[in-house]
């Protein structure tokens, strides 16, 4: 009798997780906003968020942010292809430049912008070419957030502590990333079926 009352209460203590973890994460948010025990100037509650959201679809003003987000993404994927396909038909028909160039593609590939520049520190140093470098770097960076898209959006949004707004373009943000991700994964299954049947 005493071993079966662990497995009972076991099963009544199950971890939370999928939809409860991500409820429960939304009601800690909004607690803690309603508790103020972080300023509302910098942390909206998700129903400010989400107020912020349906206003700036309804207005038609995030909407247009969205459609220039998708547009850049679009050419930014279109010129990333062309460059990656002719760099990579460049180095699989060149055993000496695979050899040399390959190896510091793979180790650059996997690594976010932001660790871009201290590796190309540890690799130029300290000259006027690596501050030439991050230079173009933070530009293009910097032009990117002023283009008409939300990354405007959260760039004036967080200049004139919207702290709604700002979340809101957050969220549409991390949503349009996470859809455009299983999108690319479906569209790579679909074209590279050939891989796993070559496997």
């Amino acid at each position: 009798m005493a071993d079966r009352e662990p497995v009972a209460m076991s099963r009544h203590l199950k971890p939370v997780g999928g939809r409860d973890s991500r409820l429960c994460s939304f009601w800690r948010w909004q607690l803690i906003a309603d508790l103020k025990l972080v300023s509302p100037v910098f942390l909206p509650g998700p129903d400010r968020a989400w107020a912020a959201l349906a206003r700036g679809f309804s207005s038609g003003d995030l909407a247009s942010k969205l459609i220039g987000t998708l547009e850049h993404m679009a050419y930014s994927w279109l010129a990333a292809s062309i460059a990656g396909i002719a760099l990579g038909a460049l180095i699989g028909s060149s055993r000496t430049m695979r050899a040399y160039v390959a190896p510091s593609l793979e180790f650059l590939r996997p690594l976010p912008v932001s660790a871009i520049i201290p590796v190309a520190t540890a690799m130029l140093g300290l000259t006027q070419g690596m501050a030439l470098f991050a230079l173009i770097l933070s530009g293009v960076c910097e032009i990117l957030a002023g283009l008409e898209g939300l990354g405007q959006w959260v760039l004036l949004s967080a200049r004139a502590f919207r702290s709604a707004d700002l979340f809101a373009g957050v969220i549409l943000l991390g949503a349009t990333g996470y859809l455009t991700s299983i999108a690319m994964s479906l569209v790579e299954q679909r074209l590279l079926a050939w891989q796993s049947a070559a496997r």
